[in-house]
């Protein structure tokens, strides 16, 4: 999950909307996958991605 460098404000990064990666990611998602509603979330990875960028920013 990554968004190109013209969407984002200056000088940020497509990488920072990247969901982390690794064996221990993976098994988190897939758990919260199984035991979350779609949209709930969908709600708390996009409360990651903008924790992300607002921390990127200041």
């Amino acid at each position: 999950m990554t968004t190109t460098s013209s969407a984002l404000p200056h000088g940020l990064s497509g990488d920072l909307l990247a969901l982390p990666p690794g064996p221990l990611a993976e098994a988190s998602l897939a758990a919260a996958r199984a035991a979350m509603h779609p949209s709930v979330l969908n709600h708390c990875i996009r409360g990651f991605c903008w924790s992300r960028l607002f921390a990127a920013q200041n």
